[in-house]
Order: structure tokens, then C-alpha cells, then sequence
């Protein structure tokens, strides 16, 4: 359980981000990059005792099941650059060598939208995280400043570990799958629901794999860091060669070499002030004077 101060602490943080950290999504390049992709398969990821995760139409969890998903292998996704077209020279996706060679055009992702398969090859545009995913068949609204200011942090403080084993890769896509399907919670009074998988619309049975991903989600809510020091995350999206046009989007780390940058390029007074209000409570305490 989380302490009540801390909670508040948490919500706080939230809510003062997605004031300027909503500005961060229109300084990001619009300009309309893609790449096609040949999958090389999964791994690390977790086949056996894999929960199911429901999302329920209302946070209660007493609404409707809208997707049941039983991930056959939830973990990582391992792909081959073929081609791009409009990313800057020089600037990479995801971890290059990760498999013990020298590969440069070798990258991992973790899904973003359950509902839809992957194909192979597979055609993506690279948009801003805030902006994806793309929904489909998905009853998703893009995840939004706080969404991917979540999924950084998440991805700052546990991807390391999640790409160690199956069971916490599987965990780590369980904890993306969650901070995507109840990002609307996060800056609401319901936002430490986004954390846990027994609460808000994203909820599974209790298991390792639970166990794990509510550990990984516990951290990436207590993370402070300044968003300058928080990984760029992209989303991979609206691919094409999957059933009618569509395939999974795909949350992918962005490399700007280009600009010898490796961080989200969120102007450095804009993260500064985010920080300065989150620890002075200035913003939601005139939020609650301006109520009547």
C-alpha cells in the first residue's frame, strides 16, 4: 500500500508535468519518418503461466470485458532495420549489438496495442510516443504527455532488468500494456490505479509475472527524474502488411546521434519549472482555490 503523502506526492508530480510536458510533444519533429522491419522473433519472453489481462469499460473494474488477452509469449520483440526514409543521418532505434555482434540495424520493442498481430516485414511511421498508438481494433485513445511520461520512466528504471529473464520480460510488457490502457487515469485522483494490476481498467490475476510488473510499475511512479535525463521514446505505428493494412505499434527507444543527444529533447527551462512545481504542490493548490 501507498502511503497517503506519497500518493499525493505522486498525483502531484503528474498533474504539474502534463502542464509543460504537453508542450514536449509539439517540439518533437513532425516530420514523417519511416521504417520497414523484418522480425526476428521473441526473446527474452514468457510463455508459461502467462495471466490473462482484461480491460474493463469502467476503472471499477465491474464493467464490461473490452480485451482479454493471453500473451502466448509476452517479452520483447526482436527486429532488422531493411529500410527508412526520413530519419536524420546518423540517428538509430533501440539497443544496436544487443545480440553480442556488431549489428547496427538490430533493434528491440515491446507492443503497444494488444488487439492487432505483428507481419513480417513490417512498414512503420515513427511518431511521438504521446501520439500512439494509433488505435485499431484497440478501444485506446493515444496514451498523451503523461502516458509516455509513465512509459519513460518505467523504461528508465527497468528495462535494463526486463530484457534479463522471460518472466520479467513478460513482466515488463504486462507493466506497458497497463500504463497504456489506463493512461486516462494518470493526474486524476485515480492515479496510482495506473500503477497496480489489481485496479483500473487494465487488471490481471495475481501471479510472478504480477508480482513482477507491479514492481517495475512501483518504480517508474517513485522515479524523479528530470525529464532531460528520461530515455526518447518513440512509437512505431500505423504499420502496414497485418490483416486489412493495420499491424501493433511498437514503443522503441530513439537514438539522436544526430544532435549527440540521447535524451527526449524537452527544452531544459521546461523541465526545470515542471520539477520546481511538482515539489512546491503551487500548481494544485491553485487548482483547489479556483474551485467553488
Amino acid at each position: 500500500m501507498l502511503s497517503s503523502s506519497f500518493a499525493a506526492n505522486c498525483r502531484r508530480m503528474f498533474l504539474t508535468a502534463a502542464v509543460l510536458a504537453s508542450f514536449a510533444v509539439s517540439s518533437q519533429s513532425s516530420s514523417a519518418a519511416t521504417v520497414t522491419l523484418d522480425y526476428l522473433g521473441q526473446g527474452p519472453y514468457e510463455t508459461a503461466g502467462s495471466p490473462t489481462l482484461n480491460v474493463y469499460t469502467n476503472a471499477n473494474g465491474t464493467g464490461p470485458i473490452l480485451l482479454s488477452s493471453t500473451p502466448n509469449r509476452g517479452g520483447v520483440f526482436k527486429w532488422k532495420v531493411l529500410s527508412s526514409s526520413g530519419l536524420p543521418a546518423g540517428d538509430t532505434l533501440g539497443q544496436p549489438g544487443f545480440d553480442g555482434s556488431s549489428n547496427t540495424n538490430h533493434l528491440r520493442t515491446f507492443c503497444i496495442e494488444i488487439s492487432e498481430n505483428i507481419a513480417d516485414p513490417s512498414t512503420f511511421n515513427l511518431i511521438d510516443l504521446a501520439l500512439g498508438p494509433i488505435a485499431g481494433t484497440n478501444p485506446l485513445t493515444p496514451v498523451g504527455a503523461l502516458g509516455k511520461l509513465a512509459l519513460q520512466r518505467l523504461w528508465k528504471t527497468s528495462f535494463a532488468d526486463a530484457v534479463t529473464s522471460g518472466l520479467k520480460a513478460g513482466a515488463f510488457q504486462f507493466a506497458v500494456w497497463k500504463l497504456v490502457y489506463d493512461s486516462s487515469l494518470l493526474g486524476t485522483i485515480a492515479n496510482n490505479d495506473a500503477f497496480n494490476l489489481s485496479a483500473g481498467h487494465a487488471r490481471t490475476t495475481a501471479s510472478a509475472l504480477t508480482t513482477q510488473a507491479n514492481a517495475y510499475l512501483a518504480a517508474a511512479l517513485a522515479n524523479t527524474d528530470p525529464l532531460a535525463a528520461l530515455p526518447d521514446l518513440r512509437a512505431l505505428s500505423s504499420g502496414t502488411g497485418g490483416p486489412g493494412g493495420k499491424i501493433q505499434d511498437q514503443l522503441v527507444e530513439y537514438h539522436d546521434n544526430s544532435s549527440g543527444s540521447t535524451t527526449d529533447p524537452v527544452p531544459e527551462p521546461a523541465s526545470t519549472v515542471i520539477w520546481l512545481l511538482a515539489g512546491s504542490g503551487l500548481f494544485v493548490s491553485r487548482m483547489r482555490r479556483r474551485k467553488v
